[in-house]
């Protein structure tokens, strides 16, 4: 038993912990991330935690960085390198966002935990505000490159962004409800690509 414990220890990856911590902090907030907990719910010692972080501030520092880098910035990038249209971009981007699961959890439940975690944290709050602009900028530069004005571009980014944040709120305390949240999401921004504007 020892052995096969010292081979998943070394088996596990920072992003398992990371994954491990989003998990928790959606279950009951950031106080809810602690290193024996997580321990004990990936089935292994806390000597493994210590492979990969310092402590438990390191291990937050580096979960904020995850979701910039995997929620936003390795999305956009992948998005934007497609050799597609700004239209298949644009609906590409949204059925990442609104179905691509974040380890054990879905969409709305990771996105929701870091959220949660800003509520009560000022300077995770402004980070995450940052990170909300700078998805808001790359939708709005995406409808601009499909044809439509820069201020139809800006509305059309802030208003399905907003509908998106409600459908990860919605899909979280009503999970029953998620599919037809997510339809209607994808629904507005077909009806704002029904048209070219320029």
């Amino acid at each position: 038993m020892a052995k096969s414990n010292d081979a998943k220890r070394n088996q596990l990856s920072a992003q398992d912990w990371l994954l491990a911590a989003i998990a928790a902090m959606a279950k009951g907030g950031v106080e809810n991330v602690k290193v024996e907990r997580l321990a004990k719910s990936l089935g292994t010692s806390k000597g493994s935690f210590y492979w990969h972080f310092k402590d438990r501030n390191d291990l937050l520092d580096q979960l904020i960085r995850y979701w910039m880098t995997q929620g936003t910035e390795q999305v956009m990038a992948a998005n934007q390198s497609a050799k597609t249209t700004a239209r298949e971009r644009l609906l590409a981007l949204f059925n990442v966002a609104l179905k691509e699961p974040v380890g054990t959890l879905s969409s709305a439940q990771g996105e929701m935990a870091i959220r949660s975690w800003a509520a009560v944290d000022p300077n995770i709050a402004k980070t995450v505000s940052t990170t909300d602009e700078q998805r808001i900028a790359y939708v709005t530069a995406l409808f601009a490159e499909f044809g439509h004005p820069k201020e139809v571009a800006a509305a059309n980014a802030q208003q399905l962004y907003l509908m998106l944040l409600g459908y990860y709120a919605r899909a979280t305390y009503a999970p029953n409800e998620a599919k037809v949240a997510q339809e209607r999401v994808l629904a507005a921004l077909n009806t704002m690509l029904q048209t070219n504007l320029d």
